[in-house]
């Protein structure tokens, strides 16, 4: 009789303890949010991290190609100057090109402000937090460009002898940085 009276409190202990973790389970369910509510949230920015990642790089091969382009005229261009010279038709300028129009010398430094504002286009898609910046060709104060980083605008000399993708992508970070936490000391990423 005891070991009758025995296995029925082990029995009666056993289910007890049984009822106990399967409400404890359920308490913890509930108050944890559903996967479903987070999967969406966790696949949409990474459909549009590919798109902007799209963006940059058709930014960046439209760029090339007007480069390659802007030195295969320099090149025909600088072959007809030889020849002309070669025939005795100098034209006694002193410099290279038939001008000195502010095109040329964007376009002899490596593009103009369509590229400029090509080559930001890309920036802001990589860097979204560079929305709102401009790019402008004036007076860089003696600088090859500068960044007025509170406006969130670059200006780059029109005399500027590094590559446009060089300069813009510099001043846009001084630009970021800004944006970021309110100073440009570049050691806070």
């Amino acid at each position: 009789m005891r070991t009758k009276i025995f296995v029925l409190i082990v029995v009666l202990v056993v289910i007890s303890m049984s009822l106990m973790g399967l409400a404890i389970a359920a308490q913890r369910n509930e108050a944890q949010p559903k996967s479903t509510l987070n999967f969406k949230s966790t696949v949409i920015p990474r459909a549009n991290a590919a798109a902007e990642k799209s963006d940059m790089q058709t930014a960046i091969e439209n760029y090339n190609a007007k480069v390659a382009a802007e030195e295969q005229r320099k090149a025909e261009e600088a072959a007809r100057a030889q020849q002309a010279q070669a025939s005795g038709g100098g034209s006694g300028s002193g410099g290279s090109g038939s001008g000195g129009s502010n095109e040329e010398s964007y376009a002899s430094a490596g593009g103009g402000e369509e590229d400029a504002w090509s080559i930001l286009a890309g920036l802001i898609a990589e860097y979204p937090i560079l929305e709102g910046t401009s790019v402008t060709f004036g007076d860089a104060q003696g600088y090859e460009a500068i960044a007025y980083y509170r406006s969130g605008t670059i200006v780059i000399s029109p005399s500027h002898t590094y590559p446009l993708s060089t300069l813009i992508y510099h001043e846009a970070m001084h630009i970021l940085d800004w944006r970021q936490d309110n100073d440009i000391d570049n050691d806070d990423r």
